[in-house]
């Protein structure tokens, strides 16, 4: 399944990417995301790279059962790397996403749920409503993604499905549609 997840909101089906700011804060951030990579080797993920060019801002990808760090593959499960994301989020700075409005994450968990009837209706009658958080101090925003079987989430038809269905949750993201 293609999820995306925003460390600064720990975890996004489709989630918003890092800070693009600059100037005194952008180290505040890099420091930030340095002892985020740490924390989360010691929570269990020890290939979990350090910020920079290969690591997307601290984006974590979740592509048919397999977890990815900016594109570059980490061989723990998502059952692994989510209790080290939750455990390690305190490591982040709260301005590393923008700040949503309350009308901004309640279009964005509409998307969501369309996203998720969007799934029920091609066939996996059990895939639950996905749930829309904000991020610290409301800084960016999480997406829960579902627990499915390996057997569904490598399955080329879901794979197909929630490619198209994601899309219904991306439009709703400000500055994605």
């Amino acid at each position: 399944m293609a999820v995306t997840i925003a460390l600064a909101a720990s975890m996004a089906l489709a989630a918003c990417g890092g800070s693009g700011s600059r100037g005194a804060g952008s180290a505040s951030i890099k420091n930030d995301r340095l002892k985020y990579a740490a924390c989360m080797r010691a929570h269990g993920v020890p290939d979990y790279p350090d910020p920079g060019a290969n690591a997307a801002g601290g984006a974590i990808e979740i592509t048919a059962g397999k977890v990815t760090v900016g594109g570059r593959p980490l061989s723990e499960s998502w059952s692994v790397v989510r209790p080290a994301a939750d455990a390690c989020e305190k490591d982040l700075e709260p301005s590393f996403g923008p700040r949503y409005s309350g009308a901004q994450l309640a279009k964005i968990r509409s998307g969501a749920l369309a996203m998720s009837r969007c799934m029920r209706e091609h066939g996996l009658s059990s895939y639950p409503d996905l749930k829309v958080t904000a991020g610290p101090g409301g800084h960016g925003f999480s997406v829960t993604p579902p627990h499915l079987s390996h057997a569904d989430a490598i399955s080329p038809a879901f794979r197909k499905d929630n490619l198209a269905c994601s899309e219904l949750l991306n439009r709703s993201v400000p500055g994605r549609g």
